[in-house]
This record gives structure tokens, sequence and C-alpha cells, in this order.
């Protein structure tokens, strides 16, 4: 167990595509607690059926564990996917970030901050800034928008109003 992370680490800018085949196949029937390090595995291969896999974990997987590590990665590779695949990904990062599990919300700020922004998505992190009183969803908002690389002048406005806001959480300020 110590070493399964540091293993994935030290794996990732290594994986060929007999590799990406052995670490999917794996995936399907490995103990729950080594799936999670298969996907930080797949990390550094941008071979196409590894962004599927990302995907269908991030939207599907029971074990919260590969969620986060299936969100994680898709916004490390977000900028390669098909756009089809990135819709996907990014509507589920929206349910996650309107979720109550914490580490889904900030999976969902990897996936929401791939650059650029999708229509409409920089007025709904905007809206979960002003509105929203959970301090995870708005951090995840910020870490986004941030990641993203949206404009400093669409934000600046709303972040001076949430920061007069008397009532903010120390931590967010």
């Amino acid at each position: 167990e110590p070493f399964r992370f540091s293993t994935a680490l030290a794996l990732m800018p290594r994986v060929d595509a007999e590799s990406v085949r052995i670490l999917l196949q794996g995936f399907e029937t490995a103990p729950e607690d080594v799936r999670p390090h298969l996907l930080t595995a797949l990390y550094g291969t941008l071979e196409p059926e590894v962004d599927r896999r990302f995907v269908e974990a991030y939207e599907y997987d029971p074990s919260l564990e590969v969620r986060v590590a299936a969100g994680l990665g898709l916004g490390r590779r977000g900028e390669s996917l098909p756009d089809p695949l990135l819709e996907r990904a990014r509507r589920t990062a929206w349910k996650d970030l309107e979720g109550d599990e914490p580490r889904l919300i900030e999976a969902a700020a990897d996936v929401l901050g791939v650059p650029p922004l999708a229509e409409g998505d920089l007025e709904r992190l905007l809206a979960v800034l002003r509105r929203d009183r959970d301090t995870a969803r708005r951090t995840a908002a910020l870490r986004a928008l941030a990641s993203a690389g949206a404009d400093p002048q669409a934000v600046a406005s709303v972040l001076r109003e949430v920061v007069a806001d008397p009532d903010l959480p120390d931590e967010l300020r």
C-alpha cells in the first residue's frame, strides 16, 4: 500500500501502448484500493481509449477514490479531449460541484478549469461565487476560473463583491 502511489507516478512517463492495454485491463479487475493508482499511472498517455475510460470512470464509477482520480486526470488532459468527451465530463463536474461530497467538489474544479471555459460556464462559476454559501464550492469555482484562465476583468467585480461580504469565512477571504 505505501508504494502504490509512488509506483503509479514512476510509471506515468513510461506508459506505452502495451502498458496502456495492461493497465486498462487491470483497472477492470483490480481491487478497489488499487484502481485509482492505475488511473494515475495512465495520466501520462494520450491514447484515445484512455480518454474515454477516464470520462466513464468519472461519470459512473461507484468508488469515490476512482472518481476523484479520474477527475484529476481529466483536468490534466482536458485540453486534448475530444469535445464530446469534455462536454460529458463537464456535465458530471457541474453535478459534483452542486453536490455535497468535498472530494468530488474539488475534482469538479479540475474538470471545469480545463481551458477554455465552456459557453456559459463563466457566468455559472461567478454565480457560485456570489450566491453559494458553501466555502468548498466557492473555492472550487475560484480554482476553475483561475485554471481556465478566465479574464481577470470579468472576475474582478465579483471578487470585490464577495470580499466585501462581512460574513465571508476567513479561509475563503
